[in-house]
């Protein structure tokens, strides 16, 4: 479940810089939203650790009738806009030594969807117009980087989560770490990492306020093929606005120490009539803990998807 429903976090380098018009037309760009709170000029705080009723499997309480998602194929042509808004706290220390850091992160791209196959998108046009991080330690003074920038192709790279990236088909070269950027985004979503949990979502009607436990056959897909032995809730949070949210969680402990905790929260806003998804907010906070040395870690992020 680890490599499933988290993201990883890397350093800080410059991306490359933007390249000629692609032979693909250029996306209108719209105003991209405020970075997340965290501000650059904030303490950095300490990491809390991860409190077990926050991932706690709710109490099933159905009511109504059963929502039935109506699941449309992608379109080639489509236009959305995405924002992503990421905010991360880190803490470390070794008897009374404590390091802090914290990672603010904001990316804004329009988007198209430029091959669709087995009813889904396979791969996009993509033209970032904010794609900065800011990273802070202790109390230095913050680290301002852009990390992706201009145009871009994205495409799924076989059945698996990997994408293939290129800067809009013009062949200009990526840097690795703008690559390695980019992958991060879209080998999750539609086009990777959480296309199996959209499996299972299409697999399942609920109805509001209804909780489940994965099957074993769920958490195999969910796990893309992979055992795990976690137990997976998944909880059909609410409906509005013809939106349906959905929630996967889950929380695991080293017992009876709690040396080892982790908790993971995942939800998606999907439209009830087409499917489309609107919504995905992650949390993912993590402990660790021994006689001398103690870490805890929270990350927070939020995309939204409009169309």
């Amino acid at each position: 479940m680890h490599r499933r429903l988290s993201l990883v976090v890397v350093g800080v380098v410059a991306c490359g810089s933007p390249a000629g018009k692609p032979d693909y037309p250029s996306l209108a760009a719209t105003a991209p939203a405020a970075a997340p709170s965290g501000g650059a000029a904030d303490p950095v705080p300490e990491a809390p650790a991860p409190d077990p009723a926050e991932f706690a499997t709710p109490t099933s309480n159905p009511t109504g009738a059963p929502i039935a998602i109506t699941w449309a194929p992608a379109v080639v042509g489509e236009r959305r806009t995405r924002d992503i808004a990421h905010l991360a706290l880190y803490t470390s220390g070794w008897d009374s030594d404590i390091r802090r850091q914290r990672t603010v992160r904001h990316f804004h791209a329009d988007e198209r969807v430029a091959a669709v196959g087995a009813g889904r998108a396979t791969a996009l046009e993509v033209a970032f117009d904010d794609g900065r991080e800011t990273v802070t330690f202790d109390d230095d003074a913050p680290n301002p980087q852009t990390l992706v920038s201009g145009e871009y192709r994205i495409e799924v790279r076989g059945d698996g989560p990997a994408v293939a990236v290129s800067r809009g088909g013009s062949g200009y070269p990526i840097g690795d770490r703008e690559r390695e950027e980019l992958e991060g985004i879209y080998g999750g979503g539609e086009l990777g990492r959480d296309a199996p949990l959209l499996t299972v979502l299409k697999g399942r009607t609920l109805r509001v306020g209804e909780t489940v436990t994965l099957t074993p056959e769920e958490q195999a897909i969910a796990g893309a093929g992979d055992p795990l032995d976690v137990p997976i809730s998944l909880t059909l949070a609410a409906v509005a606005d013809g939106v349906a949210t959905f929630r996967f969680a889950f929380f695991t402990s080293t017992a009876p120490a709690g040396a080892e905790v982790r908790g993971v929260s995942l939800a998606f806003g999907v439209e009830v009539t087409t499917g489309r998804l609107r919504t995905v907010a992650i949390v993912d906070a993590r402990g660790d803990s021994s006689p001398r040395m103690r870490s805890t870690s929270r990350m927070t992020e939020t995309t939204a998807l409009t169309y």
